[in-house]
């Protein structure tokens, strides 16, 4: 996600979803893993350029 951030610098949204199918423990599973490992990544870039 990093790496589109840094590619596309105007981006400021991108859609995330799980296939059709896919057991509700299997999502809940991987929104809990983005919670923790991607949105802290990105929550101090937008603060910082709030702050602007």
């Amino acid at each position: 996600m990093k790496a589109v951030e840094k590619r596309y610098p105007g981006l400021d949204r991108v859609i995330c979803a799980t296939p059709l199918g896919t057991p509700l423990d299997g999502q809940l599973e991987n929104l809990d893993r983005f919670a923790k490992e991607v949105i802290p990544a990105f929550r101090d870039t937008r603060t910082a350029a709030a702050a602007q």
